[in-house]
Parts: C-alpha cells; structure tokens; sequence
C-alpha cells in the first residue's frame, strides 16, 4: 500500500514545523514506516518553507528513499494528487494531512478500501485516533463512499492537528515529558525532562528546568536559565545570563548575553510570539544573531585574488630556502567546520599569503577581527558565543584596545552588525598607525 501526504487548504506548508528536534513530515514519515508502509508521496504546495521541505525529501537520507514529492501551486486535495501521482482506480493507499501527527497501529485494509486519517478535535489532550475508510465503487471515482469501520476507530494511540508553533512546541514539550508515547526523541535524557542531543555543551553554572532539549552542537553559557519548555535548535548559542521559558530557538542562532525572552519562537533576525503569532523582527547584534559566516563579498576576494596574486610569486621564491632553514611554511585551523591557513614563517607579508587565498576561496574575510583570542571562560573565541567573520588581515586592536573580554565581545558584536568597506578601510588605516597594532589575525 501507498500512502499520500496532502496538504491542507488552511495550513499549507504545516510539514516544517519542528516537532522535538525533527520536521514534522520527517515524523510522518517515521510513523509510517513503523506501520510497513514503504513508498510515500508527499504534496509540496508553494510557500516559504517548500524548497526546504523539497531539498529534505529529495536528499539522501535513507528514510526519504521511496519519497515522491509532487510540487503544487495550492493543496489540491485528495483524489487530485493520488491522480497525478499515478494512483491506479482500484488502488488502496492511506493519506494523511501534512499538519497530522499520530501514534497509533492498526492492520491495514486491503482493496477495494482507502484509508483516510481524519484530523481530530484538540481539547487539550491528546485525542485518540480517528479513521475513516473510503470504499471504492466498481465504476467510477466518483462514486466514492465514506462510512466508519468499527475495527479502525477503536486503535490504540493519540493524534494531534498542529495548528501552528504554538502546537507544535506544546506537543514537543509533550514528547520531552513522557506525554506523548511513540515519538523517538534524537537525544540522551540527561535527567528527567532534560535531552542532550550529541555535541550539546552546557556550562556547569547553567540552570535547566525540565522539560528542555539542546539539540545537535548547541552551547549553553554559564549562568543561563532555560526552562521550562525551551527547545534550542542545533548549533545555536546561548549566551551568559540569558533567561528563557517556553521558547523555540531556532538552528545557528545566537541569543545575546542578557537576553530575557518568553513564549517565543527565535531566530537570527527577531522573534514571533508563541501566543498570538505576531512577528517582531531584531536589528541587534547583541541580542540576537546567526552563527553561520556566508562568506565575503565578490569585492573583497577580487582584491585578495589580486594581492595574492603578486605575492605568491614572493612566497614561492622564499619559501624553498625558509624550508630548507627549518621554518615552518604554514599551519592550518578549523573554524566552523572551515579548514583556514596561517603563514608561519614570521614575515608578515608573506604570512598573508595563505589567508588571502581562504578569502578567495570564500573562507574568511579580507578586512576582520582575530580569532586566537581567548574568553573569560578560557574558549576561544573561534568556537565561542560571538559568529565572528576571521580576516586576513586582523583590526581587532584598532576596534578595541586594549579592552575587556566583555567590551571587546560587545564590540565584536557591534562590527558585526555594522561590517561595510567603509569601516573596514577607517579600522584597517587607524591599525596602521601605530606599531601596537602590527599583530596579525592567527
């Protein structure tokens, strides 16, 4: 038997919406393999999350392996989609909506049925699982019937309609606390009500109240108060002192160091409240941020391919004879996953060599701040609260001299937000003033 994945007319695209850690069409798919069910055709109506969803279903992750997407312009509803997926008349399959979860097993029925999961009532439990079965006439689609089977209505399990978040972080939480059984959270419970999925940092001095999960490479800071129901997204960061209850974080992003925020869902760019779905959007570095570097802009790599250029010719003059002196050329570093080169010869031009290269390559920036520099904590700052872009060449001393670890992390936030060629230009000349600004990015 096939199953159908159809979107609803009222909550198109509900299947991104993340339930513990996962979207909820990947937990679909889930509770439909445990059901012996195999090949699956999921509707992808347009709207903002589709090329996400599409890009998921059509990768190569083993659960999506006889995963058929059809991509319309609006739900089309039922017997459309199972025409176009090339349903045959007499064919069973079961659909299922897109905004549907559930946990529940039941045989499956053999032709001439079609099973229908029908999205049950919400009234603040779970609801047990309703089921219809469509019969189907010897001569026409149309002439399809709806009744009750008796033998379906009575499985044992729960099913929920995710209305929006809001839903689906409540049945998260549900999930978290033991409250929804069947849902396989991809995380180890640390403690009653407390997931650490792998890579999960938390500093001693943080406080989790149950039920919260950290998902993959998250980072909770020291003196953090996350919980109760808080689910943070992977590789996000969350900063000294931040304080947060029913909240949603979303991947890579960074919560500033103070920040107080409730009944949420965040992201790189501001926050949509849970409890009415207005969007407030951030333009603050210091409060919220993404993680992830995107890289420099084509200007600056067409002056570093430049600069490299004329002065690779330098470096592949010297570098047999340093070689041969016993210097060592070069040293590389991993930073977010990017692997960036040093010079070591301990001539400054010819160091920038292979930095310049990283920034043709898309790796760093040409104009940033360093990134050996070390926290209060002791972690670097590579692999720290604050999304740094590393430059070749280093201003850090220009942007905050001889500071604190706390302004200079406020002043890292502060270049962030306010990066253009023109600061770049004033911060690289005021670095060339003085000979306390000669140290170089490492």
């Amino acid at each position: 038997m096939r199953a159908l994945i159809f979107e609803p007319s009222e909550r198109p695209g509900a299947g991104a919406l993340d339930i513990a850690g996962l979207p909820l069409v990947v937990r679909q798919l889930q509770w439909l393999r445990d059901l012996g069910i195999e090949d699956v055709v999921v509707e992808i109506a347009a709207d903002a999350s589709a090329s996400e969803r599409g890009a998921l279903l059509l990768g190569t992750d083993p659960l999506t392996a006889r995963v058929s997407v059809l991509p319309t312009r609006a739900p089309v509803g039922i017997d459309l989609l199972a025409a176009r997926a090339g349903v045959a008349d007499d064919e069973p399959f079961l659909a299922l909506p897109a905004d549907l979860l559930l946990h529940a097993t039941f045989p499956l029925p053999e032709a001439p049925v079609r099973v229908v999961v029908a999205p049950p009532a919400f009234a603040g439990e779970l609801p047990p699982v309703t089921i219809a079965v469509r019969t189907l006439a010897d001569d026409t689609e149309a002439d399809l019937e709806i009744q009750t089977d008796s033998s379906l209505t009575s499985a044992a399990g729960w099913a929920l309609t995710i209305h929006d978040r809001a839903t689906a972080h409540a049945l998260t939480c549900a999930i978290l606390e033991g409250k929804a059984e069947g849902v396989l959270v991809h995380a180890a419970e640390v403690r009653p009500g407390v997931w650490l999925a792998r890579g999960a940092r938390v500093a001693e001095e943080a406080i989790l109240v149950p039920p919260v999960l950290l998902e993959a490479e998250a980072r909770v800071f020291a003196k953090a108060h996350l919980g109760p129901n808080v689910v943070v997204g992977k590789r996000a960061l969350i900063e000294r002192d931040v304080v947060l209850s029913e909240v949603q974080v979303e991947p890579e992003t960074l919560v500033g160091e103070g920040s107080r925020f409730h009944q949420a869902q965040l992201d790189a760019r501001g926050f949509t409240s849970l409890a009415d779905g207005t969007r407030t959007d951030i333009d603050d570095a210091l409060l919220l941020a993404s993680t992830v570097y995107g890289g420099p802009a084509i200007l600056p790599r067409a002056v570093a391919l430049l600069l490299a250029a004329v002065l690779t010719l330098v470096w592949l003059a010297a570098a047999p004879l340093l070689a041969l002196l016993g210097k060592k050329l070069l040293r590389a570093q991993r930073f977010r996953g990017q692997r960036l080169h040093v010079g070591a010869l301990g001539i400054p031009l010819l160091d920038l060599v292979p930095a310049l290269w990283d920034v043709v390559r898309g790796r760093r920036d040409l104009v940033g701040v360093a990134r050996a520099d070390v926290l209060a904590d002791g972690s670097p700052v590579g692999a720290g609260p604050v999304p740094l872009r590393p430059g070749a060449i280093d201003v850090t001393a220009a942007l905050a001299p001889d500071a604190s670890d706390g302004t200079r992390r406020a002043m890292w936030c502060w270049y962030l937000q306010n990066k253009s060629a023109t600061l770049d230009r004033r911060l690289l000349e005021e670095r060339l003033r003085g000979p306390q600004n000669a140290r170089r990015s490492s």
